[in-house]
């Protein structure tokens, strides 16, 4: 007797092509009214990108402000995504950057 394989009513599991990488570039310009997040009232700023489980930090950390202008070019590298899958959701995290080296989401 031969049996089926027949997927429950209700779900449906599409077939995935091969794996493909991508890079994203991503230009951050500037920042504005950002909240305060040191005494000084101001912050100090850096941003972070996330493609899936994939993130990159700029470089540039800017002092002091609630106007920030990073004018800096951040590439995600590496984003793996199957043919037939969705692109993962794209975030871009402002973060206040203290001494210790800890963030703080702002």
């Amino acid at each position: 007797r031969k049996m089926d394989l027949v997927e429950p009513a209700g779900t449906f599991t599409p077939q995935l092509g091969e794996e493909v990488f991508y890079e994203l570039n991503v230009l951050l310009l500037k920042g504005r009214n950002l909240p305060a997040a040191d005494v000084s009232g101001l912050s100090d700023p850096i941003v972070e990108v996330h493609v899936g489980d994939r993130k990159q930090r700029a470089t540039l950390i800017c002092k002091e402000t609630s106007t920030p202008i990073w004018d800096e070019l951040v590439t995600v590298r590496n984003i793996a995504v199957r043919e037939g899958e969705r692109f993962p959701n794209v975030n871009v995290m402002v973060f206040d950057w203290d001494d210790d080296f800890s963030l703080d989401y702002l």
